[in-house]
């Protein structure tokens, strides 16, 4: 049995399948598990806690044949019988490997809206200056700025003090009393969330509506133009805080290439940027024997990913091994989470007001080096989907397969009034690939 991703959700349903008798082949994209939320510091020895413990299972039972730093490049299912084939990616070599089922558990990714000088070398993700934080124990810059919206900008911003450098700023662009509004029913029904994060900005809140306007530099980012800017889009007095690096996050979204591959039935996030796989009771995606577990099927955390890979993990040895069908705890826990996830999503969503604000010249597509410009023609030529977009401008051709310019160009359409703006992740390869490589796998 196939488990695509090993952060929090893979890990505990790979565990649980071998638990089970079932012979497990675990792959992810990178050298260590643990996902993006169980990067270890440098130096860091010992591992400790449930996910530590979950790392520790899949990485030494005996029915788990863990294969890191390896891609899934394509899926699909052969037939009932046959069940799927996944074509991986490891040092440069393609290999097939067929499996009776699949869990998905890819995680998820990174928005950044665009704005003024968002290219220049120094601007990365907030999710880019926690990795390396963390991988390191330490920055190659002095001065750290954060923006964009959502608790890991929290996250981000408490590493960078644990690791000796307090951000510049850390900036919320949601309003206060936005957040306390929409939020205090979403604390009521997880108030250990609600802890959770008020720990995480401790004595050191974020700047609740403010935002970064334009990055400035001209071989480098040298500094950001940062204001308060009113739910009515009206912004305050500008100021130019001097930085090495700004790391901007808006939004993570589900990574739904490999589900849409398969054809599992997915749904719009409110914002219309993102998409996410739908699942049933049992976490049973609509195509059959494929589960899908964690991100994928909304951004909620490590807690959320666990009890959806305890809940899917018991299905499948329902439907595969004859086990008892899963306890009710398990189906309440996961759909307790789930309604997290909703929640935390209308909790931050993003605007569709950068459209209408940001210039023409400013990249929507940097693969392509496609400016917003050319969006906004190609929307008013006619084009009211992604792929319509992407088939007039070039958006999403590059390497990084639409998952940058995606939201971006998807966002421009619902700004233009589009309702079902499709997507740019759905193609025949998830990850760019050599064409030797394909044929010496033929």
């Amino acid at each position: 049995m196939l488990v695509i991703g090993a952060g929090p959700g893979g890990l505990t349903a790979a565990a649980d399948l071998a638990d089970g008798g079932l012979e497990i082949v675990l792959v992810d994209r990178y050298a260590r598990a643990g996902g993006q939320i169980g990067r270890q510091p440098a130096g860091t020895a010992a591992r400790t806690g449930g996910l530590a413990d979950a790392i520790g299972r899949a990485e030494t039972h005996p029915r788990i044949a863990v294969q890191p730093a390896t891609a899934v490049v394509a899926l699909r299912r052969l037939d009932h019988r046959a069940g799927f084939e996944a074509l991986l990616e490891t040092a440069g070599t393609l290999h097939l490997c067929r499996t009776r089922a699949v869990v998905l558990a890819p995680g998820a990714r990174e928005v950044v809206m665009p704005f003024p000088g968002w290219t220049l070398p120094g601007v990365v993700t907030a999710g880019a200056v926690q990795a390396l934080v963390k991988a390191e124990g330490r920055l190659p810059w002095t001065r750290v700025g954060l923006a964009g919206s959502g608790p890991l900008l929290l996250a981000v911003a408490a590493a960078l003090r644990q690791a000796g450098h307090p951000p510049a700023f850390t900036l919320e662009a949601r309003a206060l009393r936005d957040l306390v509004g929409t939020g205090l029913p979403t604390a009521l029904r997880h108030p250990a969330k609600g802890l959770q994060f008020a720990a995480l900005a401790g004595p050191h809140p974020p700047r609740f509506g403010w935002r970064v306007l334009e990055a400035v530099g001209s071989d480098r980012l040298r500094a950001a133009v940062i204001a308060p800017v009113d739910p009515d889009g009206r912004v305050g007095r500008r100021r130019t805080v001097g930085l090495d690096a700004l790391g901007i996050s808006h939004r993570l979204v589900p990574d739904v290439g490999l589900a849409l591959q398969l054809g599992c039935d997915t749904r719009s996030s409110a914002d219309r940027i993102a998409t996410a796989v739908v699942v049933d009771e049992v976490q049973a995606t609509s195509v059959p024997l494929v589960h899908a577990v964690g991100e994928i099927t909304g951004v909620g955390g490590d807690e959320k990913a666990r009890a959806e890979g305890r809940l899917a993990a018991a299905a499948l040895l329902t439907q595969l091994a004859g086990h008892r069908s899963p306890p009710a705890a398990l189906r309440r826990a996961a759909t307790r989470w789930r309604r997290f996830a909703d929640d935390l999503e209308r909790l931050h969503p993003v605007d569709d007001d950068w459209a209408a604000t940001t210039p023409d010249a400013v990249l929507a597509c940097r693969c392509e080096e496609v400016p917003l410009g050319e969006v906004r023609r190609a929307i008013a030529d006619g084009a009211t989907t992604a792929r319509a977009v992407k088939g007039l401008t070039r958006c999403g051709m590059g390497p990084c397969q639409g998952a940058v310019c995606s939201p971006i160009v998807r966002s421009a359409l619902a700004a233009a009034g589009h309702a079902d703006t499709g997507d740019l992740e759905s193609r025949p390869l998830a990850a760019p690939v050599a064409a030797d490589q394909l044929a010496r796998l033929a």
